[in-house]
């Protein structure tokens, strides 16, 4: 795997991670890749309801999701990405923001679910 910084200008930052699978035949299976978007949907989803009544008052986030990725956007202004790529060979995650440390968290966020998904769902094939 590999993590790297990105300015873009404007104070902008990409900070991004690319997770690739180790062997010639490996690849991320459809359902890692399905319960990982779902698990990331459910995360980072717009929150509807009353704010006296939802859990993360104030939060609230644009998604879209696709068969292969899903793409948010946070109030707090971090944008988020996540693909499986490569025919299903590797996984891009990029996060971008005008706040760092921030950037950062949700990142990390990002990684720890993932790391479980491949925990749960891809015992045979081994990450880089």
């Amino acid at each position: 795997s590999e993590v790297k910084w990105i300015i873009i200008g404007d104070g902008v930052c990409a900070l991004g991670w690319y997770l690739s699978c180790k062997g010639k035949f490996s690849f991320f299976p459809p359902r890692f890749v399905y319960v990982l978007l779902l698990k990331l949907a459910i995360e980072y989803s717009h929150l509807h309801g009353d704010d006296d009544h939802t859990p993360h008052r104030g939060i609230r986030r644009r998604c879209n999701v696709w068969k292969n990725g899903i793409h948010w956007l946070m109030e707090s202004g971090v944008e988020g990405f996540v693909e499986v790529v490569k025919e299903s060979r590797a996984l891009v995650v990029v996060m971008k923001s005008r706040h760092q440390l921030e950037c950062c968290k949700i990142l990390s966020s990002v990684v720890r679910k993932v790391s479980d998904v491949i925990k749960e769902f891809c015992h045979a094939a081994l990450m880089t």
